[in-house]
């Protein structure tokens, strides 16, 4: 993604389609976008494996639409990362190491897996959305089995996600 993004700091709405934006640099220029409302990544729009939103990013961020993204694999949010966000729309996506990180979305609302969508540990996933304090919902378009990749390996704060929801059901 160029440097000149950065300059985009009225942008609002930004839907990318066919990109082959790198992991490295694309959320971290995305998410120093101030005004940044809503983000559509469709049709390979991002070439990277693991899409984390650091602590400080997309802080104005309410809607994420991902999309048909082929290498894709992890979906993550460290804590102070996206505090508006309330809907997540996943379409067409194989997260083998599944989605973390969602007790630090405070105003989370909805995740949506649409068609073609399969993520790793979908029933740890919904025990953190059941526990999560703004009591969001895990819509699923098909069968249970058919959005759920099973246990698999993952990134180790998946893991600590998972310990956390033993002991502790809400952070502020």
């Amino acid at each position: 993604m160029p440097d000149c993004f950065r300059n985009l700091t009225q942008l609002v709405k930004i839907q990318l389609w066919w990109s082959r934006l790198d992991e490295d640099r694309t959320i971290d220029i995305l998410g120093g976008l101030p005004k940044l409302m809503f983000l559509n990544l469709n049709y390979s729009a991002y070439d990277g494996k693991k899409l984390v939103v650091r602590q400080g990013a997309l802080q104005n961020l309410i809607k994420i639409d991902i999309w048909s993204q082929f290498h894709l694999t992890e979906i993550g949010f460290e804590q102070g990362a996206s505090p508006k966000l309330e809907s997540i729309e996943i379409s067409c996506c194989r997260l083998k190491s599944g989605i973390y990180g969602i007790k630090h979305l405070p105003k989370l609302k909805d995740i949506y897996l649409c068609y073609g969508s399969k993520v790793a540990r979908l029933g740890m996933l919904q025990k953190e959305v059941n526990l999560h304090h703004s009591k969001p919902v895990l819509r699923l378009q098909k069968d249970r089995n058919y959005h759920d990749l099973g246990d698999t390996d993952g990134p180790d704060e998946f893991f600590e996600a998972m310990e956390s929801l033993s002991g502790n059901t809400e952070e502020n």
